[in-house]
């Protein structure tokens, strides 16, 4: 009688280790499918985020493209101020990641990285704020997303040979383009111009810088 009693204690005890393991692994399981979907979501989220920033540089760079090719001259945005119709009111924006940016200070940066990269390079390009602001000023406001801001700097190429960056004498110039979107994400990328016989330059290359 004990022995049998013995045993039948012995299963109940197996079947509740059983249960006990099979519920720690549907544990862990559970854990693991949801920590599997919140990591996918958040990669699509940011390949979203990636790809919309991507094309807003791309959008701003566009708009300065055709903006330039309208005009009868570049030197002067060059050399004199004379900003794109993107002009935005404040030089110290907040973006749409809750980040507040200096553009000035920004234009200091792109300068100096030019400069060590270049060293005494006479017709080294000279940055110039071009086009700053909300891609709302462009495309409209889109319901429940703030649009990427975008900075367009604008530079004499280096291939003159005038001696004076802040010329333009043989018709070609350089574009930046840089949208800054959601989580701090940032796009950039570079066009150089050449003035053609068409009202829009020719883009001559194309990189993306990041």
């Amino acid at each position: 009688m004990r022995t049998r009693l013995a045993f039948a204690a012995e299963e109940r005890g197996s079947v509740v280790l059983l249960v006990l393991v099979f519920m720690v692994l549907a544990t862990a399981l559970g854990t693991g499918l949801t920590a599997l979907a919140v990591t996918e979501r958040l990669a699509a989220d940011n390949y979203r985020v990636g790809t919309e920033t991507a094309g807003a540089a791309d959008a701003a760079a566009e708009f300065v493209t055709r903006e330039l090719g309208a005009r009868p001259e570049w030197t002067t945005a060059l050399c004199c101020g004379n900003r794109s119709v993107l002009a935005d009111g404040t030089r110290v924006p907040v973006l749409p990641s809750g980040d507040v940016v200096d553009l000035d200070r920004e234009t200091t940066s792109l300068q100096s990285q030019t400069d060590a990269e270049s060293g005494t390079l006479v017709n080294r390009e000279q940055w110039q704020l071009f086009a700053w602001g909300p891609l709302e000023r462009l495309a409209g406001p889109v319901p429940q997303r703030a649009l990427p801001y975008a900075v367009v700097w604008i530079a004499d190429d280096r291939g003159e040979s005038d001696g004076n960056p802040f010329s333009d004498a043989n018709g070609l110039v350089v574009v930046r383009a840089q949208a800054r979107g959601a989580r701090g994400t940032i796009r950039t990328l570079e066009r150089v111009l050449r003035r053609g016989s068409g009202p829009a330059p020719d883009i001559i290359s194309w990189r993306e810088i990041r």
